[in-house]
């Protein structure tokens, strides 16, 4: 079935949008239940696919050597990500290399494919990027006090060279999940162009697939998220017996579920309709529009500041200049 860019595009923007901010909601009743809602998003795309029939397990277009490397690809960039959580760097430089995902892609296309980029694209790239680093940088600044601030900075000049060590490795941990990352939508890009763009479906099964069994080393971390969504309070769900109680994060985990397997379904068909940058600039939007969301929700508009203004006059230049040309 031929989907509509435009339609997949919306697709992915309100779905993941609604999936992080319902996630953001959680995380501030039960704590981070990440690795337990990608487990359930892998489990709900993989059932649907076997009772479909959209995953043949008996054949398919793609080598499995194909998808193994895309999965150790993926794995080893999220891993790096994670580990560099815990070399305690300081939020701002999470910010930039969160923000720097457009220019990476563009980075690697040229080292790897030589490939350069109308000078549009560039500015468009540019503009939304430093959009979104300032608008995130805002709103750090707006919830982090300046007495917390540095009160860090001493912790880090106490600690020494072992802290300098950390942070120089969590620096080189981002670099390089942040390659890896623009290196798979490339690799994902030349995979819809030497199988065709209709496989984009069954290596969507097959990726989730092949990673469930990493899931296995985060089993501690979703057993302990687990509990804590049990020990939520009881709701009434229409259709289900008053005898079976239902606590409520369980029924949030169940909306942000369905949420999430329209949000990974239409990245994928997204990234097979078009170019590996544009479907990073259409995720950079997702960020920005997550943000903002999250301030109106969970914020106060009183909190709003300069940063937030010219970073959001910067996403929307940004994406007005790369509208006209973000399928082609």
């Amino acid at each position: 079935l031929q989907m509509d860019p435009t339609t997949v595009c919306v697709q992915a923007l309100t779905s993941c949008v609604g999936c992080v901010t319902l996630m953001e909601k959680m995380k501030w009743s039960v704590g981070e239940t990440a690795n337990l809602v990608t487990l359930f998003g892998m489990m709900l795309m993989i059932s649907e696919g076997l009772v479909t029939g959209r995953l043949d397990l008996s054949r398919r277009k793609i080598p499995l050597r194909t998808y193994l490397s895309l999965v150790i690809i993926y794995f080893l960039s999220n891993s790096a990500n994670n580990l560099a959580l815990l070399c305690k760097l300081p939020y701002p430089v999470f910010i930039i290399f969160r923000s720097a995902s457009l220019p990476a892609n563009v980075l690697v296309s040229f080292v790897l494919r030589r490939h350069l980029y109308p000078l549009r694209q560039v500015m468009a790239v540019t503009a939304i990027s430093i959009g979104v680093f300032l608008f995130t940088l805002g709103t750090w600044r707006g919830e982090v006090s300046v007495e917390r601030h540095s009160a860090r900075v001493e912790e880090i000049i106490q600690i020494g060279s072992i802290e300098m060590d950390a942070y120089l490795l969590g620096i080189i941990l981002l670099i390089f999940s942040l390659l890896l990352s623009s290196y798979l939508g490339i690799k994902q890009e030349e995979l819809y162009r030497d199988y065709g763009r209709d496989c984009a479906t069954e290596s969507m099964y097959y990726i989730n697939l092949l990673t469930l069994p990493f899931m296995l080393l985060h089993s501690s971390d979703i057993s302990r998220s687990m509990n804590r969504l049990s020990l939520t309070s009881p709701i009434d769900i229409p259709f289900l017996p008053s005898t079976i109680p239902l606590p409520w994060a369980w029924a949030v985990l169940g909306l942000i579920t369905l949420l999430q397997y329209s949000c990974i379904s239409a990245v994928f068909h997204l990234s097979a309709l078009t170019s590996s940058l544009t479907t990073t600039v259409v995720l950079t939007l997702r960020k920005f529009l997550s943000l903002s969301l999250s301030i109106l929700l969970f914020g106060s508009l009183s909190s709003l500041t300069i940063h937030h203004a010219v970073g959001t006059s910067l996403v929307v230049i940004g994406s007005m200049l790369y509208s006209p040309l973000l399928f082609k």
